[in-house]
């Protein structure tokens, strides 16, 4: 008496079992897409800075506009680098990522501050989390400089109001 094969019962529920926990994984991670307006450095001062993301499937497009400079990122959630764009123009690489309720931004351009000097490496990193009710975004930034000696790192936090969902 033969026994019944198995090995392809098993191959099919390993593969809906990885297939619910992918289905689970980006059930999770939120999605930022949208517009968003930040505060105005000052009363009367600049306008405030405007961000517009579009975020389909594994792709994330954010556009920031501020104090009259556009700048457009795009990067593969969770895959390789992608083209990132300081918010003061600068281009550079990059690498976003989802965890759990975060979008989180890497990147290195390289400034040079003056023309015969030697370049400087920033590098920027940003945590983005929406509040509760989706209504609210904070992002937290951290930069610091690589190659420059003695260059203390910066901090700081923006927050925005989403103005319109896609």
């Amino acid at each position: 008496m033969t026994r019944p094969n198995r090995r392809p019962l098993l191959h099919l529920l390993t593969v809906c079992l990885l297939a619910l926990a992918a289905a689970r994984l980006i059930a999770q991670a939120p999605s930022f897409a949208g517009d968003y307006t930040g505060s105005p450095a000052k009363p009367g001062g600049p306008a405030a800075p405007t961000l517009h993301v579009v975020q389909t499937g594994s792709k994330i497009e954010i556009t920031r506009t501020d104090r009259g400079k556009v700048s457009t990122s795009r990067f593969i959630l969770n895959g390789p680098e992608g083209t990132y764009t300081s918010p003061a123009g600068l281009p550079g690489k990059g690498q976003a990522k989802t965890q759990d309720k975060f979008l989180l931004i890497q990147s290195v351009v390289e400034n040079k501050p003056q023309p015969s000097s030697p370049s400087v490496q920033v590098r920027i990193r940003e945590r983005w989390q929406l509040t509760p009710d989706r209504k609210s975004l904070k992002i937290d930034f951290a930069v610091d400089f690589p190659n420059m000696a003695g260059a203390p790192p910066q901090s700081w936090t923006e927050e925005f109001t989403r103005t319109a969902r896609p």
